[in-house]
C-alpha cells in the first residue's frame, strides 16, 4: 500500500524526476503488485497505476488531472473495488460509473446538486457501500424513478434533510443494513414536525437495519422548546439494531420509563450512544435506566447515556445484581458525593466493566450539585480497575483451593 501525506517544510520532488522515471519504465507499472493507493491528485500519481489496484483514495484541489487519471485507471485497473475522492464533477461521475466491479464509493465532499446525477453512481450495480455529501437539490423534476441498487447495504449521507429524504425515498426497496446520516438542516416547521417525517422515513428499514447513526449539525439554544420523546417511537420498531448512535442538538431528555422502552425494543444492541442536548436542567434518568439495559440487552458491550448517578438517588446497597458483559460506559453528566457507592452500583450491574468515563463538573449547572464538590470520573475508573484486579485475584485463589482438594 502507498499512502502519501504532506507536512510543513517537506521538500517537493521536482517534476523532472518523475519524467525521467517514466521514461525508464517505458509504460511498465512502477509497482506491479500495488493493491492500495492513497495519494494527492498530481502528475506523478499516474506512475502508480497498475492492474493489481483494488483500493484508491485521491485527494487535493488540483482538478485538471482527475478525469485523465480516472480514465487511465479504468483502462489499466478495471477490477477496482473501492474508490474515494474529496470532490467530483458530472464528467467525473460519468467515468467512475464505468467501473463495473466497484463495491465501495466515497465521494463525501462533492456536494451533489442534482438527484439525477446520483443515479450515475448506481450504474455501478455491484455497489455495496456508498458515502456521499449532498447539497440542496436544485430540482427533483425529470427524475422520478427509484434507484436500482440491489446490492447496496451500507449508506452514509450528509446534507439538508430535504435532499436526504429525496435519496432515501428512492431507495425504499433496497434492504439497507447500515445507515448513517448527518443532517445539515431540518426545515423551518415546528420542531417536532421537523424531525417526525425524517425519523419515520428512516423507520422504513425496520426489517433490515442493524447499524443506525443519526447526527444533527444545526445548533439550538437552551431556551428553545424541546422535542417530545414520542418522536422516537417509530425507531423502536427497528428490532434488529445492533449499533445505534443518536446525536441531536434539540433539547430532548428521556426519563427512566422511556429508556426502559428503548431497552425492551432494541434487545440485540452491541453498542448504544444517545446524545441529546438536555438544556440547563439535570437529566431525568437514574440508575433505573442502566438496570433496564442490563436486563434486556444481554449483548451490549459499549454504552453512552445522559444519566444522573448522584448518591442521593442510589440505594445504600445495590438492589439489582446481574452478570452482564458490558465493558465500556460513558455517563454524560458529572458525579458528586460517595464515589464508592457509585462504583458498587455499576459493578453490581456490569461486573465485566473495564472502562468508565463521563462529563466533568463544568458541563453541569452548579446548583444541581447537592453532594458537595463534583468528582472526577478518573477516580471511578481507578476504583473499577482495583475492584476488577481484586476479583481476578479471588478467582485465582479459588482455583488453587479446588486444585488442592484431595481427589
Amino acid at each position: 500500500m502507498i499512502y502519501c501525506y504532506y507536512s510543513l517544510g517537506s521538500a517537493k520532488i521536482e517534476d523532472f524526476v518523475f519524467v525521467r522515471l517514466a521514461q525508464r519504465l517505458k509504460d511498465r507499472p512502477l509497482l506491479p503488485r500495488l493493491h492500495s493507493l492513497s495519494y494527492p491528485i498530481s502528475a506523478e500519481i499516474f506512475l502508480f497505476i497498475t492492474p493489481s489496484l483494488r483500493r484508491v483514495n485521491i485527494f487535493g484541489s488540483t482538478g485538471r488531472n482527475k478525469i485523465p487519471f480516472l480514465s487511465a485507471l479504468l483502462e489499466t485497473a478495471p477490477l477496482l473495488e473501492e474508490f474515494s475522492a474529496e470532490a467530483f464533477s458530472e464528467p467525473f461521475l460519468k467515468t467512475l460509473s464505468k467501473f463495473n466491479q466497484l463495491k465501495m464509493m466515497d465521494i463525501g465532499d462533492g456536494k451533489l446538486e442534482y438527484i439525477a446525477t446520483l443515479n450515475r453512481v448506481f450504474s455501478c450495480t455491484r455497489l455495496t457501500e456508498l458515502r456521499v455529501c449532498l447539497s440542496e437539490f436544485k430540482s427533483d423534476t425529470g427524475f422520478e424513478n427509484n434507484f436500482d441498487a440491489p446490492f447496496l447495504r451500507k449508506l452514509t449521507l450528509k446534507g439538508p434533510s430535504a435532499s436526504v429524504s429525496s435519496v432515501l425515498t428512492r431507495l425504499g426497496f433496497t434492504p439497507l443494513t447500515a445507515l448513517r446520516i448527518e443532517y445539515g438542516d431540518v426545515g423551518e416547521e415546528p420542531l417536532d414536525d421537523q424531525w417526525r417525517a425524517p425519523l419515520n422515513l428512516v423507520a422504513t428499514w425496520s426489517g433490515s437495519l442493524e447499524v443506525l447513526e443519526l447526527e444533527d449539525g444545526v445548533p439550538y439554544g437552551a431556551d428553545e422548546d424541546g422535542l417530545e420523546p414520542s418522536i422516537m417511537d417509530q425507531l423502536l420498531q427497528m428490532t434488529r439494531l445492533k449499533h445505534v448512535k443518536l446525536n441531536f442538538n434539540p433539547i430532548l431528555d428521556f426519563d427512566d420509563a422511556y429508556m426502559n422502552k428503548i431497552a425492551r425494543a432494541w434487545t440485540s444492541l452491541r453498542s448504544l450512544d444517545i446524545r441529546f442536548f438536555g438544556g440547563a436542567k439535570g437529566p431525568l434518568t437514574t440508575i433505573a435506566s442502566l438496570e433496564a439495559f442490563a436486563t434486556y440487552c444481554p449483548h451490549l458491550h459499549d454504552l453512552s447515556l445522559r444519566i444522573s448517578l448522584q448518591p442521593s438517588n442510589l440505594e445504600p446497597s445495590p438492589r439489582c445484581i446481574l452478570s452482564h458483559s458490558l465493558q465500556r460506559l460513558f455517563i454524560q453528566y458529572p458525579i458528586a458525593g460517595d464515589t464508592i457507592l457509585i462504583v458498587r452500583h455499576l459493578l453490581a450491574l456490569f461486573p465485566c466493566l473495564q472502562y468508565v468515563d463521563g462529563d466533568i463538573g463544568e458541563s453541569a449547572n452548579s446548583e444541581d450539585c447537592e453532594e458537595g464538590e463534583w468528582k472526577e470520573w478518573e477516580d471511578v475508573q481507578i476504583m473499577i480497575e482495583l475492584c476488577q484486579a481484586t476479583a481476578e485475584d479471588n478467582k485465582m485463589r479459588q482455583k488453587k483451593r479446588v486444585a488442592n482438594i484431595p481427589g
